[in-house]
């Protein structure tokens, strides 16, 4: 309503949204859309745009006329086919798949909540405020940075930051923005489970998070003393295996 307003055009990223819930661009009242193809378990490299009717953009480039004049260079035509496709099948499953996401979604926040010192960040998980699969949590008195290569090891892969900047250790500006002090950002991970994740998986994910928080918070000094006990069972582990490493 502000930009209409104002006479600003709103752009959209509906990279992280699309296929997951639904989407009507009139009802958004935006000008432009975007998704791309990997977040649907499609191709990387290939995405789409949405132009409002009438809308005239000006190209990025000079040379041939692809893409309707916006952007020259051969179109990479099977990309584009497995992005209909994904998006065809995303759209086609949502109110199936995603409520199963969201179970699953919910059994990793609640058993990763049994961890001492931890807080799920953002709205009620199934809620409609909320993006199924997304789960963003705060380990309070260590980095996130380190436990996203701790669980690296693991076989887990998540992010620290934005889908964006997931290797930035700048703190995230939306965590900072819904009332989070820049330590808890910085403490924070995301994961994200999609159609292709399973029970099994949630465990391993659980198990290897455990372990990972345990052990990087018997490293440091500035955590609750039921907490610093460097004798722990995972710390001590940790610590043999890494001397025979090095021995």
């Amino acid at each position: 309503e502000i930009c209409h307003e104002k006479g600003a055009l709103l752009h959209a990223d509906c990279a992280q949204t699309f296929g997951k819930i639904p989407l009507n661009v009139k009802d958004l009242g935006v000008a432009l859309a975007s998704l791309n193809a990997h977040k649907l378990h499609g191709p990387k490299g290939v995405g789409a745009l949405y132009v409002r009717k009438r809308l005239k953009l000006r190209r990025l480039f000079e040379g041939p006329p692809q893409e309707q004049g916006l952007r020259p260079g051969t179109e990479n035509v099977p990309a584009i086919v497995g992005l209909a496709k994904a998006a065809e099948i995303a759209v086609r499953d949502m109110d199936e798949v995603m409520p199963q996401v969201n179970e699953l979604t919910k059994q990793l926040a609640d058993r990763l909540q049994e961890i001492p010192h931890v807080q799920i960040n953002g709205p009620e998980i199934g809620s409609k405020n909320r993006l199924p699969g997304n789960l963003n949590i705060t380990f309070k008195y260590i980095e996130g940075e380190a436990i996203l290569m701790s669980l690296n090891y693991g076989g887990v892969y998540v992010s620290s930051g934005s889908a964006c900047s997931s290797r930035s250790l700048v703190p995230s500006h939306v965590l900072t923005s819904i009332g989070l002090l820049h330590e808890e950002a910085h403490g924070s991970i995301r994961y994200t489970l999609s159609r292709l994740n399973t029970q099994e998986d949630v465990d391993h994910a659980v198990v290897e998070t455990a372990k990972a928080v345990e052990r990087l918070r018997a490293m440091t000094a500035f955590i609750p003393e039921e907490h610093s006990k460097r004798e722990s069972e995972h710390a001590t582990t940790f610590y043999k295996q890494r001397k025979e490493k090095l021995d």
